[in-house]
């Protein structure tokens, strides 16, 4: 991270699709534009500049985003301890907490008290944490205006990057509705002095030891007070005509705000001119808070325009947390005014939030009382159809994103019964911004791979499980991988295909290997080896084949960690995989499969040179590169020559390796290579660049 007092120098030099940028490394004053992000100048360094990993420069984006002011009931007790709170001057009080039920208006409450402090700040933020701390910190640096490509992809440099560009700005940020168990969140602390982050949670929110922020409480509201919140919202003249019609609406809202929200949306919309006297009578609501809520629900629901019914259920059929526009068009299939109808219905009712421009927010109660509707009103094959739309939206923003990890899933499973792709809005989006995109609403897709499991499509499943996990190659979230597998893995089964199951299981182990949750993988790639081995329909052989490499994969890259960290048991790795290879290359020659037996090349090649094999270490590269060059496998020839050029620089014939890495610069494969690959090359690069030095 750049120290913020060092002078900025901006290189204006030609563009080049090299990947992976150079961190920390000497370089000549001719500086490729698209490996740097910020020069710095530091001290007199005889007319050669340091490439360090800095944030570029902001666009500077003013940060006012609190919206309008509402009036607020019976929450001035809150307030109050927040303002105890925010006086302290600790450096704990920078994170303050507001927690409660669901229902009870904590998002009202903290933007009133944003509100009411805005003044003493002079830039505000309002960022929803339910997808986690790393998108919404995306949000944050995309709101001041940089660049969604450039951004880092760990946590702790995107935090980095949010203080140093805040360090002058004394910033207020709210954040609503994180997960339960949230854990850091000062990760989105501001830089300056005095900066403030308000948390909008129904869970505790702990700091980075795991201890809790301590809360304040938002409770239920009295029945004086839930009459004076649905007075504002029906209008004084009409609640004071009936005071006891409002008081018989009020006290069957179990002293929820919430309730008393969609009551006030259902009277407006369904009886806008009917006394409430009538209206309370007609409300079928029983005591207690269990009970309460559905009745409430149906109310909400029945008075929903024609319009905003279909889109309701897809909702409940999906099992949708969170829609955007263009996916609620792809579940109706109606046109935008007939959409942007619909969506307001929800909201005017209290079943759905607007947290930001093209993205709703299902509120609990809505999403398990629309799944009911759905299984009431829609047979099967309507519901499943209204799962392969939303699956269908998403797919061209999946492609998209795999591009940036090199990794080609397929053509997704088609299905009869799912109409055509409808028109998304991700045209002009680069790989990265269609990851940071997913990343923001990630909650979707988790939805929609476990709605396509229940609607039994395995297929569909499998591919956008698989997809998701290129966003948590980004993450390293441990947790949505776990989710992840296990989703995947129920798919396999529920196609009932033997090598559907062996390839997910084998697949899930391979991604931990390459996420480096080496104990997580393990079983994986035992499990799937062993299935293979005691299968004997057609595709067995060529899953053994692929169990064995994905094993020895494993051993090549623990046994290299391992080396690193100097425990001698990577020896033991690297044997391993040697042997295993040797077997599995013989196999794939023999079977005339040149490109996988290349494959098998490298990875033997990667393994003897952490053994200190050097000799049989570039003899395999060689003919790896052989092999791959009569097969025509441009991404397999990228890695061979990458390895080829590490152990030329183990030799120190650092010209030959150079001319490696030239000869993949020239071609497409370069910018298909996985993270994994690039990291490798651009080490190679910096090695490179410190030898000329």
């Amino acid at each position: 991270m750049m120290p913020p007092d060092r002078t900025h120098l901006p290189v204006s030099v030609a563009g080049s699709d090299r990947p992976s940028p150079v961190e920390h490394s000497s370089v000549d004053n001719t500086v490729d534009s698209a490996r740097i992000g910020t020069v710095v100048q530091a001290g007199d360094v005889g007319g050669s500049v340091i490439v360090v990993s800095a944030p570029p420069l902001a666009a500077q984006r003013p940060l006012r985003q609190l919206p309008p002011a509402r009036p607020i009931v019976d929450r001035e007790g809150v307030l109050a301890e927040l303002d105890a709170l925010y006086h302290r001057g600790t450096t704990s009080s920078r994170v303050l907490v507001v927690a409660g039920a669901p229902g009870v208006g904590l998002r009202t409450a903290a933007l009133a008290w944003a509100h009411r402090h805005a003044s003493e700040f002079e830039a505000h933020a309002v960022v929803s944490v339910t997808s986690g701390l790393y998108a919404a910190q995306g949000v944050l640096l995309t709101a001041l205006g940089l660049d969604p490509d450039r951004l880092p992809h760990e946590i702790g440099d995107r935090a980095a990057w949010w203080r140093h560009h805040t360090s002058g700005t004394r910033t207020l940020v709210v954040a609503v509705d994180p997960p339960p168990g949230i854990a850091g969140v000062e990760a989105l602390l501001p830089g300056a002095a005095g900066s403030v982050v308000l948390v909008a949670s129904h869970h505790p929110v702990l700091d980075r030891t795991g201890v809790p922020h301590p809360p304040v409480s938002v409770g239920a509201m009295t029945d004086d007070h839930l009459r004076e919140l649905v007075s504002r919202m029906l209008g004084d003249q009409r609640v004071a005509s009936d005071p006891e019609g409002v008081q018989a609406l009020v006290a069957r809202c179990a002293g929820l705000p919430l309730a008393a929200r969609i009551v006030a949306g259902v009277v407006g919309l369904r009886h806008p001119n009917a006394p409430l006297s009538q209206i309370a009578d007609r409300l079928d609501l029983t005591a207690g808070l269990a009970t309460q809520m559905g009745p409430i629900m149906d109310q909400a629901y029945a008075a929903l325009p024609e319009d905003a019914v279909p889109l309701y259920r897809a909702i409940g059929a999906c099992d949708l947390t969170e829609l955007t526009r263009g996916l609620a068009m792809a579940l109706l299939g109606g046109d935008a005014t007939t959409v942007d109808r619909a969506l307001e219905a929800l909201v005017i009712a209290g079943l759905a939030d607007e947290i930001e421009p093209d993205l709703y927010r299902v509120r609990d109660l809505a999403r398990e009382h629309a799944r009911a509707m759905a299984q009431s009103a829609d047979p099967a094959a309507a519901r499943t159809a209204l799962v392969l739309r939303a699956a269908r939206y998403l797919e061209p923003i999946l492609r998209l994103a795999n591009r940036t990890s090199g990794r080609d899933l397929g053509p997704a499973p088609t299905a009869d019964s799912a109409d055509a792709q409808p028109d998304t809005p991700f045209d002009g989006m680069s790989p990265t911004q269609a990851l940071d995109w997913i990343e923001q609403r990630r909650q979707i897709v988790i939805h929609l791979c476990q709605a396509t499991l229940d609607q039994g499509l395995p297929l569909w499943t499998e591919w956008l499980g698989t997809a998701l996990w290129v966003v948590t190659e980004w993450r390293g979230d441990r947790e949505l991988r776990d989710l992840l597998s296990g989703i995947r893995r129920a798919a396999a089964q529920l196609s009932q295909d033997p090598h559907a199951l062996r390839r997910a299981i084998g697949r899930i182990g391979q991604d931990y290997t390459e996420a480096g949750e080496w104990d997580a993988a393990l079983p994986y790639l035992l499990e799937s080896r062993a299935l293979a081995a005691a299968a004997d329909d057609p595709a067995a052989p060529r899953d053994r084949r692929t169990a064995d490499k994905r094993l020895a994969n494993w051993h090549v890259l623990r046994g290299r960690e391992r080396l690193l960290q100097s425990d001698p048991r990577g020896l033991d790795d690297l044997r391993e995989a040697d042997n295993g290879l040797t077997v599995l290359i013989a196999d794939y020659e023999a079977a005339g499969l040149l490109g996988k037996a290349a494959a098998a090349l490298t990875m033997r090649a990667q393994a003897r040179l952490g053994a200190d094999r050097r000799l049989d270490a570039l003899r395999d590269s060689e003919r790896a590169i052989e092999l791959v060059l009569h097969h025509g496998d441009q991404l397999h020839e990228a890695r061979a020559r990458i390895t080829h050029a590490e152990i030329l620089t183990a030799w120190g014939d650092v010209p030959a390796a150079r001319g490696e890495l030239a000869k993949i610069e020239q071609s497409a494969a370069a910018r298909a290579l996985p993270p994994r690959d690039q990291a490798r090359w651009s080490d190679l690069d910096s090695i490179f660049d410190d030898s000329a030095t």
